[in-house]
């Protein structure tokens, strides 16, 4: 079998690299942003830190700062991202990074807080979470209105204007 190597073909080719890419890296950031880790162990972590009602605390954590906000947003902007026909694997490279990322959260996070202390853990989110802004700003097209034609050039302009 041989592989097309068209001009069309790398375009298209390189746009979907570009979709997987900005997945990938959107649920990488999402995880290392720390939501888990404060899901997890937020009980913990606010006793430690004098919070009597960790519960209380934990849900408000929880509600306010993922499941409204940042949460289901790359699960659904990877889709409007990436055509039909390639909408599938795009997205279960993006959820294996999530999950991979989500084990390595789980797993660390009490060790890291050890370590290093809850203050330091904590800037460390935060940080992850300034760099998702940024990524945001620097590599996430707007949708709204837009056919997936649209979204595939601005994505392209997008990629090729970072490789100058």
């Amino acid at each position: 079998m041989q592989m097309d190597l068209s001009p069309q073909h790398l375009t298209v080719l390189s746009c979907l690299d570009v979709v997987a890419f900005i997945g990938g890296a959107l649920f990488l950031l999402q995880q290392f942003a720390g939501i888990n880790g404060v899901l997890y162990f937020s009980s913990l972590t606010f006793q430690d830190v004098g919070i009597t009602s960790a519960a209380l605390a934990s849900l408000y954590v929880g509600l306010t700062n993922f499941a409204v906000g940042a949460g289901p947003v790359t699960g659904l902007i990877i889709p409007e991202l990436s055509s039909n026909r390639m909408r599938g694997k795009i997205m279960g490279f993006s959820f294996s990074v999530h999950w991979v990322c989500n084990f390595l959260v789980g797993l660390f996070f009490l060790e890291f807080v050890e370590t290093f202390g809850v203050a330091p853990v904590y800037a460390s989110f935060g940080g992850v979470s300034l760099l998702s802004a940024i990524f945001a700003y620097y590599f996430i097209v707007e949708t709204k209105g837009r056919s997936l034609e649209q979204i595939e050039v601005s994505l392209r302009s997008e990629f090729s204007a970072s490789d100058d």
